[in-house]
């Protein structure tokens, strides 16, 4: 799951963001987004690149990393990216509103904590 939402959360920071009246539309990586709504999409593919490397490609990680296992980390990672996309829904756009790309990155970011929450909880990691 984190895999995919990983996926999902990059290919919507490529689409409209935010979409201003007489302007036009900005992505995660225009100049007015950048560097917040960058976070979400780069914490989704660093998730996403750990978790298929650690599976598919046999890579062997430490267990910890600074104290904290990998599905803690994961847990960490994929809540900030949440409470991002969360902040971004509920803070003021002014005339602006929001783009595909924004919908596909807050269901790619709950995805991922939905994820990190139950690779946290597999039997293996406790």
């Amino acid at each position: 799951m984190i895999i995919a939402a990983g996926a999902v959360t990059v290919i919507g920071a490529f689409l409209p963001f935010w979409e201003v009246p007489l302007v036009g539309t900005t992505n995660a990586w225009g100049r007015l987004l950048f560097p917040i709504a960058t976070l979400m999409p780069v914490f989704g593919l660093v998730m996403a690149v750990q978790v298929a490397a650690a599976r598919f490609g046999n890579v062997q990680f430490p267990d910890r990393v600074l104290s904290f296992t990998w599905p803690q980390v994961h847990v960490a990672l994929g809540s900030f990216a949440a409470l991002l996309a969360v902040c971004y829904l509920v803070s003021d756009k002014g005339i602006m509103s929001f783009g595909i790309g924004y919908w596909i990155v807050l269901l790619g970011c709950l995805g991922l904590v939905t994820g990190a929450v139950m690779l946290e909880r597999e039997p293996a990691n406790r």
